[in-house]
């Protein structure tokens, strides 16, 4: 599936506020109620990284929000980006409540 980058407005150099937003169609088709995070493979080696599910990533916030993230983010040149143009990438289950992360497909 495809995934963009998001950012609450702020895009903080520790990577805090930033994450990888979800369509909700495909949220509800992959990922299950009873998972309280996921763990996520992002590109590079960078290996289980837990991200919570708050609340609300079910309701109408379906972003995985994780300072690593951002952080892997912006060590690929991805600090920021033009408004409503998000880095797009893929991210593809690999079982259970586990995911892998892929190159940007688009910026």
């Amino acid at each position: 599936m495809k995934v963009s980058a998001w950012n609450n407005g702020a895009f903080h150099p520790t990577g805090a506020g930033y994450g990888l937003r979800l369509d909700p169609v495909d949220r509800d088709r992959r990922f299950d109620r009873s998972w309280a995070d996921v763990t996520l493979d992002l590109p590079h080696g960078i290996k289980d990284v837990r991200v919570k599910l708050l609340r609300s990533f079910w309701r109408d916030c379906p972003e995985l929000r994780s300072a690593a993230v951002g952080r892997w983010l912006i060590a690929g040149g991805h600090r920021r980006w033009p408004r409503r143009k998000p880095p797009v990438l893929t991210l593809t289950h690999v079982s259970g409540n586990h995911f892998r992360v892929g190159q940007v497909v688009l910026s």
